[in-house]
């Protein structure tokens, strides 16, 4: 079964326990999950193997989280997705369809640090040196060409949400 490792440290091991999550392991206050299809959202999720293209704005989890208040995560500023929680709750693509904002993780394990160096992997490393590399401030607008493969990730970072959001499989991402 596909899934999504992360390590997850201290009172979260507790709740990551009480929630369900498929725990590997528990030990030294820490504990290593596979997020599984069957906690993912009830929603059937997009899935294309085709290579497909996509332009957005890139944004954290915590950043898009909701839209419905009012903002704008098109406006997201770099200095706010360079910072450790935004990093830590997954980057990704905020684009707008049909008049409302819909958002993608990027593909790759999720950073659990900045400090000393950014340790996430694949397109999360991918937007992590688009922001970190752009001259802009805000509007940060890239355009990922990539696949839907069914996958679905939430955030684990210390302020989980649980909400599931597909994720590209990204295969280059070029700043526009």
């Amino acid at each position: 079964m596909k899934g999504i490792n992360h390590t997850l440290s201290g009172l979260l091991c507790v709740l990551v326990l009480m929630s369900g999550a498929m725990a590997t392991a528990c030990s030294n206050n820490t504990v290593d999950t596979q997020i599984t299809a069957s906690q993912t959202s009830s929603t059937s999720l997009p899935v294309n193997t085709e290579n497909e293209t996509f332009t957005g704005f890139i944004t954290a989890e915590d950043d898009f989280v909701d839209p419905q208040i009012g903002v704008d995560p098109s406006k997201d500023t770099r200095g706010m997705i360079l910072m450790n929680l935004m990093a830590r709750s997954g980057l990704g693509l905020a684009v707008q369809e049909s008049g409302s904002w819909e958002f993608y993780y990027f593909s790759g394990k999720f950073a659990t640090t900045i400090n000393p160096a950014f340790d996430g992997t694949g397109g999360q490393l991918m937007a992590w040196n688009t922001v970190l590399n752009t001259k802009k401030q805000d509007h940060i607008a890239v355009t990922v060409t990539g696949t839907l493969n069914g996958d679905s990730a939430t955030n684990p970072g210390p302020d989980a949400d649980g909400i599931f959001y597909p994720v590209i499989t990204v295969n280059t991402m070029v700043e526009s």
